[in-house]
């Protein structure tokens, strides 16, 4: 089978080209991706659109969303949430937004720089604040997150399994990989 959504090259402000980011569903019958305007490096204030293609069917645009080109939408296992990055005007900050998987029901969460990622059974999610002023990860259920603070900035966090997760520390000494 061949699952084809056709969209014009995206403008990247480099010599790479822009490859969407799909996401599968567990059962492997529906991929989502998200397709930003074809300008948004050059500030082209078109939405970026939802789009699911089912194995057997036809592409559907679900929603569409203001998420930042620097930062993929990552969609939740089940395919009922997202978690993107917005623009704020600021090239240093984006609002974190959780929202359903059309994009609507949108919920800031933080503002700054972070990374995030969702669990592996999509029920819970972490991100991590890039800041030196506030290092620490947010970590939890979509209506219940609570914060873990560090001395060192926190980077490139991922969940090692269900329960634990795996992160880089950063301090004067160097970088320290951390399980916690």
């Amino acid at each position: 089978t061949t699952l084809k959504l056709g969209f014009l090259p995206i403008a990247t402000a480099s010599p790479s080209p822009y490859y969407p980011r799909v996401a599968w569903s567990s059962d492997g019958e529906i991929l989502n991706v998200a397709i930003p305007p074809q300008r948004i490096v050059y500030g082209d204030e078109a939405e970026t659109l939802l789009w699911q293609i089912p194995r057997e069917g036809t592409a559907e645009q679900v929603g569409g969303v203001p998420a930042s080109f620097f930062h993929p939408i990552q969609w939740s296992a089940e395919r009922t949430r997202i978690f993107y990055a917005a623009d704020t005007g600021n090239p240093n900050a984006f609002d974190l937004i959780l929202a359903d998987a059309d994009g609507s029901n949108p919920t800031t969460l933080d503002t700054g720089q972070f990374a995030f990622v969702w669990a592996g059974a999509g029920d819970r999610f972490l991100w991590a604040l890039d800041d030196p002023d506030t290092p620490g990860y947010y970590v939890g259920d979509p209506d219940n997150p609570r914060r873990y603070t560090f001395a060192d900035a926190v980077f490139h966090p991922v969940w090692a399994d269900g329960s634990q997760l795996a992160f880089v520390t950063s301090d004067d000494d160097g970088l320290t990989m951390n399980l916690g």
